[in-house]
């Protein structure tokens, strides 16, 4: 009987074996399979003959592709995050990022449907991810590339609850909407709440006045920080002011690069990395000729050498 019973017991464990390792590789089968179809969608796009009616041929292909994904549920009935149509999203994105030659006109058509995806798609995640997306690629100094109906997109997407956070806020600042004028407005006198995070409106709100000029959103932007946590300071709060270029934000990170403070050991006995290197980073992303500072995590102060000693030598510091 006892062996009997360890029989069966090595039956199902190699049943189960055998299912793990099949289920395993039709997921990776239909990875593989979706990022293949999304790449050629888009690089059938991009190869797509110039002219009004290849190119609205060409964007309603993807349209469709979207469109026509199903729909799949979890055990619980819960929807899954659509991978095909995240792999279209992401694939749009690294096109506009990373493709300097494609033309006006397929890059406006790549814009606008981003934003339609960031209205009418019906998973929060994506839309949060395409938000996210967008910006990273608008670029405020150069408005060519969106259309009417970009604009019209996003003005409807901050109506939705779910993506008012500091992407849609500077996405509206970036397309000269009214409505970032009038969020500024509104939180003009607003007491922001650390414990609200900094992917928030209010915070948005803050940055985007200081970054315009008003001294006194710096000063806030500045005490805030300065009374908040050293991790935080490393991984968010660094970067944020460094896109404010006033001398006030200059002589900030210029403390904080010349300090020895670390941040987050991650075992016991392990020093932690210094918090100047994110402080370099900063002030490397906001001024010309400063040396090249790639990443912030620095362990030891040697390595920061470079950057104090060019900071130390400076009268005076032009913006990037």
């Amino acid at each position: 009987m006892r062996y009997l019973l360890l029989f069966f017991y090595f039956i199902i464990s190699v049943s189960n074996c055998f299912h793990t390792y099949v289920f395993g590789a039709e997921n990776l089968n239909t990875y593989e399979m979706n990022k293949r179809r999304s790449t050629k969608l888009i690089n059938d796009f991009i190869n797509s003959p110039e002219g009004d009616d290849a190119l609205k041929q060409a964007k309603q292909a993807i349209r469709d592709e979207i469109a026509k994904e199903k729909i799949e549920y979890d055990e619980e009935g819960d929807e899954l995050t659509s991978e095909y149509r995240r792999f279209i999203y992401t694939r749009m994105y690294t096109c506009l990022q990373d493709n300097k030659q494609l033309s006006l006109s397929k890059k406006r058509a790549l814009f606008d449907l981003l934003s339609e995806g960031l209205v009418n798609d019906n998973e929060t995640y994506l839309k949060k991810r395409i938000l996210r997306h967008l910006t990273e690629l608008i670029n405020s100094k150069d408005d060519s590339y969106l259309s009417e109906s970009f604009v019209n997109n996003v003005e409807k997407a901050y109506r939705n609850e779910d993506l008012q956070n500091r992407h849609i806020v500077f996405s509206l600042a970036y397309v000269k909407s009214p409505l970032a004028d009038a969020i500024l407005n509104e939180y003009a006198n607003f007491t922001f709440d650390p414990e609200e995070g900094y992917n928030t409106v209010g915070w948005a709100a803050i940055l985007l006045m200081a970054q315009r000029g008003n001294i006194e959103a710096i000063k806030k932007m500045l005490l805030l920080a300065e009374k908040e946590h050293a991790n935080i300071k490393f991984k968010t709060l660094f970067d944020d002011i460094s896109s404010v270029h006033h001398e006030m934000c200059v002589q900030y990170l210029n403390k904080y690069l010349m300090s020895d403070y670390r941040v987050f050991p991650v075992r016991p006995g392990d020093p932690g990395v210094l918090l100047a290197g994110s402080a370099a980073h900063a002030l490397g992303n906001m001024l010309v000729g400063f040396p090249e500072c790639r990443q912030k995590y620095y362990p030891n102060a040697d390595d920061l050498k470079p950057f104090r000693q060019w900071m130390s030598q400076q009268k005076q510091f032009k913006f990037k």
